[in-house]
């Protein structure tokens, strides 16, 4: 399971089926690494981002991002790669979560397996420049 991104170009009004069908562009990603990759992609840009959209992008009914939405992001995770911000991401993400990969068992309170489980998301400076570059292609993006 996990989350496909369409990418679509200025005047495209076809049906999702339709441009999926004749190979339209699309983003994929496991939620494992989705979560930490679009939380990360929202922490920095929230003035660009609504926290609606912010929440909606961790379901597979996701926000539609217009055209202004979406190179602006594009925009702003290029600046941030270009930095080495994604990769300063990846390494404090590594460094918070080694000692959460534990066993859950039955007695572990709902907090401490929350925990655990954060333990398996894993934020991915590879998958941060391939999304940005996504981005750049598409004129509009719609999480699904």
């Amino acid at each position: 399971m996990g989350v496909d991104v369409y990418g679509h170009k200025r005047g495209d009004d076809e049906s999702f089926e339709v441009f999926e069908a004749r190979g339209g562009a699309c983003y994929r990603s496991n939620w494992w690494y989705w979560r930490p990759l679009w939380d990360w992609v929202y922490a920095h840009s929230t003035d660009i981002l609504t926290e609606k959209e912010h929440d909606l992008g961790h379901y597979n009914c996701g926000p539609l991002l217009d055209q202004g939405k979406t190179a602006a992001l594009a925009k702003r995770l290029r600046e941030l790669i270009t930095n080495g911000e994604h990769l300063v991401a990846e390494a404090r993400f590594k460094a918070v979560h080694p000692e959460t990969l534990k066993s859950v068992d039955g007695s572990m309170g709902a907090a401490a397996a929350m925990k655990v489980i954060a333990g398996w998301h894993q934020m991915s400076a590879e998958a941060a420049v391939e999304f940005c570059e996504f981005l750049e292609k598409a004129s509009f993006v719609e999480v699904r």
